[in-house]
Order: C-alpha cells, then sequence, then structure tokens
C-alpha cells in the first residue's frame, strides 16, 4: 500500500508536534499501567497472589502514581504474611494519594498490631476523618487512647466501635475496661 493511502486525511507535516507525541506515550503508558491493573484484580480474584503480585508490580512500573495498585499490593503481602512489605507499599500509596482510605486503614492497622500506636494513631486517626466505617478501625483507637490515658477520646473511640458494630466484643470489653481505669484517677 503506496504511504499516501496509509495517511490518508494526514496532512504532509514534519511529523507529530513533540507534546502531542510525549502526550501520545503518556496515554500509552497509562493504558497500559490500567491493563495491567486489570489483569491484577483478575488473578486476585482467581486467589493467584503470585500472578497479581506481577501483574500489579509491573502496573506501577508503567504508572508509578497508581495508589491503588499499590494498596493492592499490600493487600497481597498481608495474604502472603509479609506485613513489612504490606505497610511499605501502603505508605506509598498513602504517599501518592494522602486521602485513599484503604490504605489508611490498612496501615493503621499493621503499626497496632506491630504495637507502634504513635504511628498507627495517626493513620488510625486520618482513617476516621476520611470516614471509616470499620469498627476495628475504632476499636484500635480506643485502645491507642487507653494507653495513652486519654480517657474521653478512648470512650469516643469504643463508643464509635460500638455504634459501627453492637456486637464487637472487643470494643465493649475495652469500654468496660476504660470505665474502670478512668474512674480510679
Amino acid at each position: 500500500m503506496p504511504k499516501e493511502e496509509q495517511l490518508k486525511g494526514v496532512p504532509p507535516t514534519k511529523a507529530a508536534d513533540d507534546r502531542s507525541l510525549s502526550k501520545l506515550a503518556k496515554e500509552i503508558t497509562r493504558d497500559r499501567g490500567a491493563d495491567f491493573f486489570l489483569v491484577g484484580m483478575a488473578e486476585l480474584k482467581k486467589g493467584d497472589l503470585e500472578d497479581a503480585l506481577l501483574a500489579l508490580q509491573k502496573a506501577v512500573e508503567e504508572d508509578p502514581r497508581d495508589y491503588r495498585s499499590f494498596f493492592f499490593i499490600g493487600q497481597i503481602y498481608e495474604k502472603l504474611e509479609e506485613p513489612q512489605m504490606a505497610l511499605e507499599a501502603y505508605e506509598r500509596s498513602i504517599g501518592i494519594r494522602s486521602g485513599y482510605l484503604p490504605s489508611r486503614e490498612a496501615a493503621g492497622l499493621i503499626y497496632f498490631r506491630k504495637k507502634r500506636f504513635s504511628e498507627a494513631e495517626v493513620h488510625l486517626r486520618e482513617a476516621g476523618t476520611l470516614g471509616s466505617l470499620s469498627a476495628e478501625i475504632y476499636y484500635c483507637l480506643g485502645e491507642v487512647g487507653q494507653r495513652k490515658g486519654s480517657c474521653e477520646a478512648a470512650r469516643q473511640a469504643y463508643e464509635k466501635a460500638l455504634k459501627i458494630d453492637p456486637d464487637f466484643l472487643a470494643a465493649r470489653n475495652g469500654l468496660k475496661a476504660l470505665e474502670e481505669i478512668c474512674r480510679k484517677k
């Protein structure tokens, strides 16, 4: 096919303007990253953690600002019982989009389980500010508040956990223990 027919309707200019070419390259990269993300989600849904992890790692190679892929990488590492790797992925996600609630919740819970309470508190509070509906988040905030001796903050957090899940036994027990501790003060 002659070159003229291939470019029918395209004016014979130098080539695409550099800015347009650069923009097109970014779009292609973004699309490849999105494709890898979708593959990762499909593999994760099937339960294939290794392939899901590989696809999501490719997604962030293509688009290093893909906070969702970092979040799901963290989820996979948690399932693989590698909390430090999970935490690193969540922190990368938060570094890109500080208001991404799932990453805030997940990071806060890992810090809490690691007994790094001051770091946990930062993420858990931010999760609350972002509107978390997880009773566990508020229970952990209650525990952190209780450890700090902040009776009112701990009480509010436990009560919020129980409002979300009235059957949350740990929150109910935390609130009872708190009442005993705070009464003695």
